[in-house]
């Protein structure tokens, strides 16, 4: 009787050994195609960032990636070979164009956002931990977080970070298009070229909505009446 119960007692290790080792070979090795089935949401925090077609920045240039542009990263990232301190995440657009970027103009999880208001910047949701920074209107920011009437924001080429008021904020595509689009027409020394650029927004039906027009529209009768 021992003895049977001793078999029966290997044939069940046995069957769990079996049936663990068939679990392992179902996941995906690192680096595998497979591993692609893992997408996370991305926002490009770099203007006009560089999409190639490998890890490499003498890889073949694909295009280009806006600011506050959607994306997905593809769950798998690789250290540049010639610079070992740079890493590339392997992402996808939204027309699934498929390439490397770097991981510095990528922050995971996050929504792209744009200030309508001066909005200052504290160390944390509360209003006693203001610090001597501000992101200013049209200003493009990341939101990493949420916390009430709180965003945990991000800057353009990492440069401000920290919580603002929730209301200083738009998460409207056309508000966020209209801000960085208005923010690089506004930088454009030749001041024909930044009339036509503002124009060019202003005059875009699908800005129409847009919080920002209005102000758009002040700024050219300013520069008019100079």
């Amino acid at each position: 009787m021992h003895v049977r119960y001793l078999f029966l007692a290997i044939f069940l290790m046995m069957s769990m050994v079996m049936i663990q080792c068939d679990q392992k070979s179902e996941r995906p090795a690192l680096g595998s195609p497979d591993k692609i089935q893992k997408r996370l949401p991305a926002v490009c925090i770099v203007d006009e960032a560089s999409l190639r077609d490998g890890p490499s920045a003498n890889a073949n240039w694909k295009t280009a990636i806006a600011l506050g542009e959607k994306l997905h990263w593809l769950g798998i990232s690789k250290q540049d070979s010639i610079k070992e301190s740079r890493e590339y995440f392997k992402v996808e657009l939204s027309d699934s164009t498929v390439g490397w970027t770097t991981s510095y103009a990528v922050e995971l999880n996050a929504e792209p956002a744009v200030i309508i208001e001066r909005a200052l910047l504290y160390r944390r949701p509360d209003l006693k931990t203001m610090t001597d920074k501000d992101l200013q209107p049209m200003e493009f920011v990341a939101i990493l977080e949420t916390n009430s009437d709180w965003l945990r924001v991000l800057g353009e080429n990492r440069k401000k970070r920290g919580w603002i008021e929730r209301s200083a904020a738009s998460l409207r595509e056309d508000d966020i298009a209209v801000g960085v689009l208005a923010s690089k027409a506004l930088k454009e020394n030749n001041s024909e070229k930044r009339h036509q650029r503002i124009m060019d927004i202003i005059e875009n039906p699908a800005f129409a909505n847009s919080g920002f027009i209005d102000e758009l529209m002040q700024i050219l009768n300013s520069d008019n009446d100079e």
